[in-house]
C-alpha cells in the first residue's frame, strides 16, 4: 500500500487515494515530482470480490439483515483508501493511455 510518493516522500491524502479507487480517473499524481500512480490489478480483485460478498452472505444466510448491504458499503467506502495498493506508472505506459 502506497501512502507515501515512492520518488519523493510526498504523503498522499485520503481523498486523493479515494477519488482514484472510485473514479478512475487516473488522477493520483504526486503534487511535487508529478510521478503517476495507477491502481494494483490485486487491489481492483480485492475490491471486486469484497463489494458483492454482503449479497452472497445473504443470500446464503437468510438470518442476516437486509440493510447489512448497505452498512459494508460505508465501511467499504472509507477504508477502501487504506486496502489499496497503488504502483507507479512507467513511461511506457503513460504513451499507451
Amino acid at each position: 500500500m502506497i501512502t507515501t510518493c515512492s520518488t519523493c516522500q510526498t504523503r498522499f491524502s485520503w481523498k486523493d487515494r479515494s477519488r482514484e479507487i472510485w473514479m478512475k480517473s487516473n488522477s493520483l499524481r504526486c503534487s511535487k515530482c508529478r510521478q503517476q500512480y495507477r491502481q494494483s490489478l490485486i487491489s481492483r480483485v480485492v475490491l471486486a470480490v469484497l463489494i458483492p460478498l454482503p449479497l452472497i452472505l445473504r443470500y446464503l444466510i437468510p438470518a442476516i439483515p437486509p440493510y447489512s448491504f448497505f452498512i459494508w458499503m460505508g465501511i467499504l467506502v472509507a477504508f477502501a483508501p487504506y486496502l489499496t495498493w497503488f504502483v507507479p506508472i512507467e513511461s511506457e505506459e503513460k504513451r499507451i493511455q
